[in-house]
């Protein structure tokens, strides 16, 4: 048995996610959520070492693990969240556990199963239900049903296998009031491992540093992005954000210093500048507490003011991280991101002026993107002064409104492509731009002109930084874990003397072929 104790269930996160420093939060409120309701489930996170690749022979091995760890859970229902890239290795594995384990039910659940639950339920799927749109309330009465054979027709918000066909029963209703989630047991996982210092969170600053949720939801209607599409079926939620109250958030930072040594954390809300009361109320509590400690957020250009600027710095906001996409109008208004250059501009001024550092994010191979809005895009990149810069290329994931309008249908042994878009770029499908740009040398080049050493390095001589590192209780930590960040450093710098550029993998595993563990 897991841990000594019998489950009901054991939530999987995905092998695939075993090198990456990002906690399973679906798995931490759906335990939650289930032990309210007397549901008792394991979260089974097994780690790799950090950005180690997985190979055939490491994901066959991690597999044996959690099969394992499965059995001695004694849970008879098994939960797995999935990405689109994800699904063939969660179809596969669901296929794997089935056969050494006869009699586990199997549910998928999260962002891809919920736009393409078909991907999973068919005849001979070892897949027995999809969870559709969120998973706590759903999943528990899922759960519940699994266990004590009530008939899944009376579970709402998924799908399943019923006279050889797809049965997608009605949405459940969403929760407007998220405190109705307990908090997360983090014991439950290896947060010595999340808690490390690492430079991926408030990028490219090394802090010991976890992320905190305030919201879900996003009213906004880019045509590159997924969120607005989870809910369409239920009008309701289009153009809705839901909040946490701010003292179930402070509380869980709180915890997350004293008992886990945490020296900063990075609010990863899709825009947490939602409202500006509401960010005036964080940061009064988060200076009533005294906490001092220094984070970030994402936040949008039109959902900022100069007078919001300023009390976040106030309260250590020490980075905010922006959309800008483009720098072209129309490009903007084509993406239906709903800003303004002006507005970009403004809060790019305030941030400097208040001693807020930036972090501009920008994408090539937007549809229709021509030559001069490429020049438009850099005039404005370089115009900013951003301190870091990131430049990306669209992937057109299922789900969005781009996906849907150039009828962009892989099959599944080609969702690999979603993951890795620059080596997809050979194939026209993933191609918007009209210009002759070499899609991956304009990107790899730009990243490379515009984080120079000395922006990359900048935040080593900011005071709350140095504040930071002198205050935590885990310079041990720093001292023994800067030899990676140190060693990538010092490559890049290798890479820049040499004109050298770092080497693609092109190793995949055909997990669907995957059949002797």
């Amino acid at each position: 048995m897991e841990g000594g104790k019998q489950y009901d269930v054991a939530l999987v996160t995905t092998i695939a996610r075993s090198n990456e420093r990002v906690p399973p939060f679906a798995s931490l409120d759906i335990e939650a959520y289930c032990r309210s309701k007397g549901v008792r489930a394991a979260i089974i996170d097994e780690k790799s070492e950090i950005g180690r690749p997985i190979t055939e022979e490491v994901w066959k091995a991690m597999f044996r693990r959690i099969a394992e760890r499965i059995e001695r859970s004694d849970a008879r229902i098994v939960g797995l969240g999935c990405f689109t890239p994800e699904a063939p290795e969660v179809l596969q594995t669901c296929r794997l556990l089935k056969r050494r384990l006869p009699g586990l039910r199997l549910v998928v659940g999260g962002i891809h199963p919920t736009i393409k639950p078909d991907d999973f339920i068919f005849p001979d799927s070892p897949v027995d239900a999809v969870v559709i749109g969120e998973g706590e309330r759903t999943f528990a009465e899922l759960a519940i049903a699994l266990r004590d054979g009530r008939p899944l027709d009376e579970i709402r918000g998924i799908a399943f296998l019923k006279d050889g066909r797809m049965r997608e029963t009605p949405r459940m209703p969403v929760m407007h009031d998220l405190d109705e989630i307990p908090p997360r047991d983090f014991s439950l996982i290896d947060m010595e491992f999340y808690c490390k210092p690492q430079m991926d969170l408030i990028r490219p600053l090394y802090l010991s540093t976890y992320y905190i949720f305030t919201t879900r939801g996003c009213p906004s209607v880019c045509t590159f992005c997924v969120s607005k599409n989870l809910f369409k079926k239920n009008e309701a939620l289009l153009g809705m954000a839901r909040v946490r109250s701010i003292g179930a958030v402070v509380d869980e930072i709180e915890l997350l210093k004293r008992k886990y040594r945490i020296d900063a954390f990075m609010i990863a809300d899709e825009t947490f500048t939602l409202g500006k009361k509401r960010v005036f109320e964080f940061c009064d509590e988060l200076e009533r507490r005294r906490l001092g400690m220094v984070w970030a957020c994402q936040t949008k250009a039109n959902l900022l003011t100069e007078e919001m600027v300023a009390a976040m710095a106030k309260a250590g906001c020490i980075q905010l991280e922006f959309g800008v996409e483009a720098g072209s109008q129309e490009m903007l208004n084509r993406m239906k991101k709903g800003v303004r250059i002006d507005q970009i501009r403004n809060c790019f001024a305030w941030s400097k002026k208040h001693g807020i550092r930036t972090f501009a994010n920008f994408m090539f191979n937007c549809p229709g993107e021509t030559e001069k809005d490429v020049e438009d895009t850099l005039r404005l990149a370089e115009e900013l002064d951003a301190d870091t810069y990131s430049f990306g290329i669209l992937t057109p994931f299922p789900g969005t409104d781009l996906h849907d309008e150039r009828r962009i249908d892989l099959p599944m042994e080609e969702y690999y492509l979603y993951n890795i878009a620059k080596l997809a770029l050979t194939d026209r499908r993933f191609i918007f731009a009209t210009h002759g740009h070499n899609l991956e040398e304009l990107t790899n080049g730009t990243n490379a002109r515009l984080n120079p050493l000395r922006r990359r390095i900048s935040y080593l001589w900011d005071p709350r930084y140095l504040r930071a590192i002198l205050r935590s209780r885990r310079k041990t930590d720093y001292l023994v874990g800067a030899i990676l960040p140190l060693k990538k450093f010092m490559i890049k710098v290798w890479r820049e003397v040499t004109g050298r550029r770092a080497k693609v993998s092109r190793a995949r595993i055909d997990y669907l072929k995957i059949t002797d563990v």
